[in-house]
């Protein structure tokens, strides 16, 4: 019994409260619009460095780094590095780029809460980015003249690892099996657009931080939101099915970043704590169903954190198709009400790599501005994974 005590003592020591200190992300744009001119690696860079000078966050202070990126071809070495290289950082900091597709940007953050919570570090920028409009096409010509070119954003993203099926095949499946029509979807997508159109127009998006490019005196400071027309006069993108460009997510360019630490540095470097994590978790289930499988993160999320779904106030689901939200609402009994309050990736877009970190940062904005307490930010993955994360305000 003493040395089961002892070992309860060390993992007791080990878990340090995770405080977030900043948060914040680009504006989302269309693929090939904007951002167009400028690189991946800069768009996340400057980002970071946006973040960390409106926080005020000494790089210095920072040890480790995770950023969530889906597609890596053509990409060259070690992307994380190009990232803290662009941002001017230093070379001090260590990291990883973390590919769980959709759920990238959030599993990084993960992995950072994670790393803070067994005592490896004390200060950690997790986050993503993608550029969705710069995915190469590629040949194989390692085994003789090959002619069948490949779309890496199709090849490397898109068919599930094991059925094959695109998530577009997949959702319509689903959408048949819960009997949703072309009117609910449609539906779902004009709340979600709407209230985008409503929060940027209120000035809610307080995380965003601004982009500059290159060579020209533009700075973007402001979402592409989806007009309400485009849900109007999208029709469905395969025969007989109901999903279409309007109540689905779009190819988006777009980076996010938090920075978390222990609390004893935010308090020995001087830095308001802007909210604690305060549990994590990820599901798993059929790749047919992954539309439900933020239901299962939430709920071991909760779980871990003796909660109930009664005292969260606000949800931040992913919608890359309306379908996850109609579906988490009623597995969850949570109503849509409070589920993605200023829009969500069918209004705002979808950069995968940083989708996961952008709704944590878009719920704290949500938590401050909206009088809530506990919120949980949730988001599926294609082949059936899901990851969740509960955040409460300080």
């Amino acid at each position: 019994m003493k040395r089961l005590e002892i070992i309860k003592q060390h993992l007791n020591s080990l878990e340090k409260e995770i405080c977030i200190v900043a948060y914040g992300r680009s504006p989302i744009r269309r693929a090939l619009t904007d951002f167009s001119s400028i690189s991946e690696s800069e768009l996340a860079g400057q980002t970071l460095s946006q973040v960390l000078k409106k926080y005020q966050i000494n790089p210095k202070e920072v040890e480790e780094m995770y950023l969530g990126k889906v597609f890596t071809s053509n990409n060259g070495q070690a992307f994380y590095k190009q990232v803290l290289s662009s941002a001017g950082v230093g070379d001090h900091i260590s990291g990883s780029t973390v590919n769980k597709l959709c759920a990238s940007g959030m599993k990084a953050v993960s992995f950072g809460a994670l790393s803070i919570a067994c005592g490896h570090s004390e200060c950690v920028v997790a986050g993503g980015v993608e550029k969705m409009g710069i995915t190469p096409y590629i040949l194989n010509l390692r085994k003789g003249i090959e002619t069948k070119v490949k779309d890496t954003m199709f090849h490397d993203g898109f068919p599930d690892a094991v059925t094959k099926e695109p998530p577009i095949v997949i959702a319509e499946q689903f959408n048949k099996s819960q009997n949703y029509t072309l009117e609910d979807l449609n539906s779902y997508a004009n709340i979600s657009c709407t209230r985008a159109a409503s929060a940027s127009k209120a000035g809610k998006f307080t995380e965003i931080v601004p982009i500059f490019i290159p060579k020209s005196s533009k700075k973007i400071i402001a979402d592409s939101i989806k007009p309400l027309k485009v849900i109007e006069k999208s029709v469905p993108v395969l025969k007989n099915g109901i999903n279409t460009a309007g109540n689905s997510c779009g190819t988006d360019d777009g980076a996010s970043f938090v920075v978390l630490c222990t609390r004893e540095k935010a308090q020995k470097c001087g830095w308001k704590v802007l909210g604690t994590i305060v549990s994590f978790a990820d599901g798993e289930q059929n790749a047919k169903l992954f539309p439900t499988s933020p239901s299962i993160a939430i709920k071991k999320a909760l779980k871990s954190a003796n909660l109930n779904i009664n005292q969260v106030d606000y949800i931040e689901l992913n919608e890359p198709f309306a379908c996850v939200v109609l579906a988490n609402s009623k597995i969850l009994n949570f109503p849509i009400e409070k589920i993605n309050v200023y829009g969500g990736a069918i209004s705002l877009g979808h950069p995968l790599g940083s989708s996961g970190c952008r709704i944590i940062g878009t719920l704290m904005s949500v938590l401050k501005q909206e009088g809530g307490n506990i919120g949980i930010a949730g988001i599926c993955n294609a082949g059936g994974g899901a990851t969740a994360i509960i955040v409460k305000k300080e």
